[in-house]
C-alpha cells in the first residue's frame, strides 16, 4: 500500500494477518517499524489514527479498532458487543459471543469474513450459498461451469451437530441484495497461483481464493478451497505437506478426498457463516 503526501510518497508494508510493521520511503528506507501483541496492542509507542492490528481501522481517541460488524479492544482481546451470528449449537466455543478470531490471534484474523451464508430451512434442512464473483484470465464460462459444479458436489446427507441433515451446496451471483459480509472473490488463473508455492489457495474464514485450473481443478481442490474459506483448516501435516495418517480421506487431509461431516459441519457450525433461517 503506498500514500502521498505532497511530493513525498510512503510505502506501509503490512504482515500476514495485515497488521501495518513497516513504512518505507521511496528508495526503501524504513523510516518506521511496529510491533504488536498477540491480540493487537502496539508495542512501544502510542498507535495512530489509521489502518492498524490486521488492517482494520484504529481510533486513538477510544483505543478500539474498527472491524465492520463491532469495535475490537486489543488491550483485553475481546469484542464490545456480542457476535451477530446466531450461536448454533455444536460447539461450545461459540456460546462465548465475544471472543475474537477463535482465541487464537496468531493463526486467524477477524476480517468481517462471514463468507457462506448458511440458511437453516424449515424442513431441517441447510443450504450453504457461496455468493461469488470471478476473475483471472482462467475465468472461462466452461470454467467457472465446472467450478460451480465442485461446490454442487459437496451437497449431500451429513452429520451436523449429531444429527443426520440434508445439505445444499451452490455458488450464487452476487446482487445489491448481497450482504458485504458475504461477497466472495475468486480468480481463476492458468498456472501458478499468487502463493509462494503457486498452488491454490484461499483465506481461512475470508473471502479470498486464487486457483490453478490446471492443478486438479475437478478433482477436490474447489472444494477444499471453499471449505477453507468456510472456516475449515487443513488436516494434514502442514509440515510436509503430506495427509495426516490420523485424518482419513477426508478433503482437508488429502486431494482428491472424500467431503465428509468434518468439512460441511464445520463451514454450517463454524464462525465464518452469515447464519439465516427460512421464512
Amino acid at each position: 500500500m503506498a500514500s502521498a503526501d505532497g511530493e513525498v510518497v510512503t510505502y506501509v508494508h503490512t504482515d500476514a494477518l495485515g497488521s501495518p510493521v513497516a513504512i518505507t520511503d521511496s528508495h526503501g528506507n524504513v523510516i518506521e517499524r511496529f510491533a504488536y501483541e498477540p491480540y493487537g496492542s502496539v508495542v512501544g509507542i502510542a498507535a495512530a489514527d489509521g489502518p492498524g492490528y490486521s488492517g482494520h481501522v484504529f481510533d486513538s481517541t477510544t483505543g478500539l479498532n474498527y472491524m465492520q460488524q463491532r469495535y475490537y479492544s486489543p488491550e483485553i482481546g475481546a469484542f464490545l458487543s456480542v457476535d451477530p451470528v446466531a450461536a448454533y449449537g455444536g460447539k461450545s466455543s461459540l456460546f462465548n459471543r465475544y471472543r475474537y478470531a477463535n482465541s487464537s490471534p496468531y493463526n486467524f484474523v477477524d476480517p468481517d469474513g462471514r463468507v457462506p451464508v448458511v440458511t437453516r430451512m424449515k424442513d431441517g434442512s441447510v443450504k450453504i450459498s457461496f455468493p461469488t464473483k470471478f476473475s483471472g484470465d482462467g475465468a472461462t464460462p466452461k470454467n467457472i461451469a465446472t467450478f460451480k459444479e465442485q461446490v454442487a458436489s459437496m451437497s449431500g446427507t451429513y452429520d451436523i451437530g449429531g444429527k443426520e441433515t440434508r445439505v445444499t451446496v451452490e455458488v450464487t451471483d452476487i446482487d445489491k441484495r448481497t450482504p458485504r459480509a458475504a461477497r466472495n472473490e475468486i480468480k481463476l488463473v492458468n498456472g501458478e497461483t499468487s502463493h509462494r508455492s503457486g498452488r491454490s489457495f484461499a483465506e481461512l474464514g475470508g473471502k479470498k481464493a486464487e486457483i490453478n485450473v490446471l492443478d486438479r481443478f475437478d478433482k477436490g481442490v474447489v472444494p477444499h478451497e471453499m471449505s477453507h474459506l468456510g472456516g475449515v483448516d487443513d488436516l494434514y501435516d502442514k509440515t510436509t505437506g503430506q495427509p495426516n495418517p490420523a485424518g482419513g480421506d477426508g478433503i482437508m487431509n488429502r486431494v482428491p478426498g472424500v467431503i465428509d461431516s468434518h468439512a460441511i459441519g464445520g463451514i454450517v457450525e463454524g464462525d465464518s457463516a452469515v447464519q439465516k433461517r427460512e421464512r
